[in-house]
């Protein structure tokens, strides 16, 4: 591989908390972050979130948020991370990366595919991210899936979380497309129109879809592309 070709700077954001701290463990271990680490081209951030904050504070590579650290606002986060980095932070593309991607396969939910156990594994984020061909677009990422409303109040049941309000996400659409959140990718473009344009959407996540980030991501990126072909 060519690490030349690869775009002049990349953001790595591991998102994090002090829940997972033994999946960062396993995740500093990895061959891919010490691949990421010796990368001249690659900077790595570890981000939390710390609602007590007046506001977001950077320390020897921890980047942590001013909001809330919780499943159910966790686009109120993403939406916290892509304005911080987008005004502090000069990079062609902003990656994306959770660190429980570590124990996918593992999980109880998650051990009846196999098909998905191919794909959410960090040698195929390995793959991605030191690969130049990649990088053909403002949005890329792992995985593209789409949401229905039935597949979404399926994943709430899974969860165990109340019922949704999806009428305020789909309105009249039967079906949302987006990159899942375990691994994706923005570019610079892309992250200062969700930094200008994303508040209120995550919001909308955090009350109406228990904080579902990249899905936010993906209705997003629809409008981002409604905005530059207007």
């Amino acid at each position: 591989m060519n690490a030349a070709a690869l775009p002049a700077s990349l953001l790595l954001c591991i998102y994090t908390c002090e829940a997972d701290r033994l999946y960062l463990e396993q995740l500093k271990s990895s061959r891919l972050y010490a691949r990421a680490a010796a990368a001249e081209r690659i900077r790595i951030l570890e981000v939390y979130a710390e609602p007590e904050l007046a506001c977001p504070t950077l320390q020897d590579g921890r980047l942590i948020l001013s909001c809330p650290e919780a499943y159910g606002s966790l686009s109120i986060k993403t939406h916290a991370m892509l304005d911080y980095c987008h005004a502090h932070f000069d990079f062609n593309y902003l990656l994306k990366l959770d660190c429980t991607l570590v124990d996918y396969a593992s999980r109880p939910s998650n051990r009846s595919s196999e098909q998905l156990n191919r794909v959410f594994n960090l040698d195929a984020v390995e793959r991605l991210i030191f690969d130049p061909a990649f990088y053909d677009s403002e949005y890329i990422g792992l995985h593209w899936q789409h949401a229905s409303r039935d597949g979404i109040a399926q994943w709430a049941k899974v969860k165990g979380l109340p019922a949704l309000d999806l009428d305020q996400i789909f309105g009249e659409r039967d079906e949302i497309s987006y990159y899942a959140g375990k691994f994706y990718a923005l570019g610079r473009c892309f992250c200062g129109f969700i930094a200008r344009h994303g508040a209120t959407m995550a919001q909308e996540h955090q009350h109406a879809l228990h904080g579902s980030e990249d899905l936010m991501i993906g209705r997003l990126y629809e409008r981002y592309c409604q905005h530059d072909q207007s």
